[in-house]
Formats: C-alpha cells, structure tokens, sequence
C-alpha cells in the first residue's frame, strides 16, 4: 500500500508541472483581460487590447487547437466577402470605411478566436480572475474617474457624474463586468444561491455607479433563465434587481425623459435605420451609417460624426449586408446554428439596444461563453485544449 506522504509529495509534483506548463497562456489570459478594460489609453496607432492580441494571436495559431465551429467560420466569410464587396462597389459616402473592415476581418476574429480558445480551456478549471478581481476593479475605475490620470482617463461631455473609468463610456464598462461575471457564473462550479449572489451584487453595484440600465436587464434575464436555484430564489433575485433598479432611474422614467427619448434620440435613429433598410434591404457595406447620418439636415443625438453604428446590433448588421448581417447577428449574437442560444440570449437582448459589435472585448467573452457551454453541453471534447507557446498536454 502506498505511503500518505508519498502520495502527498507525487501529488505535489503533478501540480507544480502543470502550473510550470500552465503559467505561459495563463497569464496572456490575466493581461488579455486587463488590457481590455483599458480602452481610453492610446498607445500610437493601438489600444493595449490590440497590442495583446498580436502577441498572443500567433501562438494560438502555432500550437493551439482550433475550437470554432463550421457554422461559425462560414458565416463569417460570408459576411465579411459580401459586406467587403458591397463596400468597395457602393458609390455612396463613406466614413473610415478600410478602418472598418480590418477591424471586422481580422480584429474582431482575432479576439473571437481566442475567448474560443480560452472558454475551452477554463471549462474544467477555475478562472485565473474571479470575482475579487471585478471588485478590486470597480474600485480602482472609481479612483480613476475621481484622479482623472490622462493616460487612462477621457473625459466625457455627456453622462456627468456616472462612472466609466477607464472605458470609453458607462455601457462599455458595464458590459465588461457583465460579460465577465456571466462567464464566470456560468464556469462556477458552487452552489445556486452563491452564484446568483455575488453575479446580483456586482451587477447592482456596477449600475448605480455607472447608470448602465441594459447591463442590468440582461443580468436579470441570465438569473431567469440560467440559474440552476430554485424558482423562488430566481423570483427572488429579480425582484430585488427590479426594485433597485426602479429606485435608481426613476428620474429617468418622466414623460420628459421618454420625450427626449423617442423624439430625439432612439426615436429618430430607429425611424432612419429602417427607413434605410427598406430602402436597400441588401445593405450598404461599411463606413455608410457615420456618413450618413452626419448628413442629415437634423441632429440625432448620439448619431454622426464619430459614431459609425446605430444603436443596434442587428439594425447596424441589416444596414451593412442586409439578411446576410442578421444571419451574422443571429449566429454570433445569438448562438443559433451553435447549439449557445440559451446562454446568449441575455447577451442576444442586451445587443438589441447596445452597439456591443463595435468592441474587441465583446467578441473575447462572447466567444468563451459559447465554449464553455459547448464543452458543458457536450458539443465538444470534455477535455482541455494543449496550451501553446511550447506548453504541453495538461
């Protein structure tokens, strides 16, 4: 029989090897993370996410395996052909438009490509970030916000006194500890109520600081609908959210706010958007809508000048290739054809009101949601992928 302490110190040894093996990608993984979060810092031509990405990108090309589906690689090439095509034939006005689509070409694949990678490889193990990582986050966002460091920190004309931090605005810093805490709720491994309860707390906090009303929907919709506790408990926990956050944007629910709403912002924008639609349902290639819309002999407030999306993912997706971008929108977005919708319907609803396809790191955890819930589901090996950059088997 074979001695206690042997077994202690062979157990050791196992460990201290995987974790030698394991120390390359994981922390690429802890700096990908970082990185994205610091979207108001220019490092010449390129955001810290963009620089992570050409360093890591190679690797997981060398060594990694490739976890992305056939529907998703055939949706993609035909999206990006039709909407490229279209471009570079439309004879409209177009705004950034080779800008737009290296970002969809090779950008946002690239981030896509890796939260695959990533998803499938934390299946079976804990983060290397959890929650303590969100909130030391949020604490120091709200240093920032209040230090104002140049390096990290833009000022905003709008949205006075909500926090974003280093992010470009609220909604994509709430987004970000969304999408995050969602991975990481659905990779938990504990019990229903502790999930729900550090997933509500942090989404709460996040919302009143930042003013983010969408984030906090989509977390309510993913406690409804993926929450392995009892229906009481779900109920629960989206009550509390409810009434939270009524108390917080009750202002913000007067019949002169909605009026501003409707008549001078969503309102119009979502009136043009399908009035284009209709006018040219197979789309307009990109670089179409900044242009566009800041021809119009009206303002629509956060519309022009800038702002090279409407509001909407799949309204966008329906300007630039038509039903070819909603097939994109409901594939990607969506999880349709990749056996995810269930997991991404809250990121699905969340997408109908924000841009969420403009940001690298939407597509990062996106795409690690789907691989997680692939490996759980059973779509996939239940088995880690090999780490690359000269890792081995775990």
């Amino acid at each position: 029989m074979q001695h206690p302490a042997f077994g202690r110190v062979e157990a050791a040894a196992v460990l201290n090897q995987r974790l030698k093996h394991a120390s390359l990608p994981d922390a690429l993984f802890i700096a990908g993370v970082v990185a994205m979060a610091l979207q108001s810092t220019q490092i010449g031509p390129f955001l810290p996410p963009h620089i992570w990405l050409l360093i890591t990108l190679p690797c997981l090309v060398v060594r990694g395996p490739d976890t992305v589906t056939g529907v998703e690689k055939w949706m993609f090439l035909i999206f990006i052909s039709y909407a490229t095509i279209t471009t570079i034939f439309g004879d409209d006005d177009r705004v950034k438009q080779y800008s737009q689509i290296i970002k969809f070409t090779i950008v946002y694949p690239g981030f896509f490509c890796l939260g695959r990678y990533y998803g499938a490889r934390y299946v079976t193990d804990s983060l290397p970030l959890s929650y303590i990582y969100l909130f030391l986050l949020l604490a120091v966002e709200v240093v920032i916000q209040n230090a104002e460091p140049a390096w990290l920190y833009t000022r905003l004309e709008f949205a006075e006194g909500a926090l974003h931090g280093t992010f470009k605005e609220r909604n994509w810093l709430a987004d970000y500890f969304f999408l995050y805490s969602y991975i990481i709720y659905e990779n938990s491994k504990s019990t229903g109520k502790q999930k729900i309860l550090l997933f509500l707390v942090l989404n709460l906090v996040v919302m009143v600081l930042s003013g983010s009303k969408t984030a906090m929907a989509a977390c309510a919709l993913a406690i409804a609908v993926r929450s392995s506790a009892h229906r009481g408990m779900r109920l629960f926990a989206v009550v509390i959210g409810a009434a939270l956050y009524a108390w917080t944007f009750a202002d913000q629910f007067s019949q002169d706010q909605l009026n501003v709403r409707l008549d001078e912002e969503r309102g119009p924008a979502f009136e043009e958007a399908t009035n284009l639609i209709y006018a040219r349902p197979f789309g307009y290639g990109f670089g179409f809508v900044e242009a566009y819309f800041q021809s119009l002999p009206y303002t629509i407030r956060g519309l022009g000048e800038g702002t090279n999306s409407v509001f909407s993912v799949p309204l966008d997706l329906l300007i630039i290739a038509g039903p070819i971008g909603l097939s994109a929108w409901a594939v990607f977005f969506a999880g349709l054809g990749t056996g995810s919708f269930s997991v991404l319907a809250p990121v699905a609803a969340l997408s109908l009101l924000n841009p969420l396809h403009q940001a690298e790191s939407i597509y990062f955890f996106v795409a690690m949601l789907i691989s997680v819930h692939a490996h759980k589901a059973g779509h996939l090996r239940a088995q880690r992928p090999a780490p690359f950059c000269g890792g081995v088997l775990l």
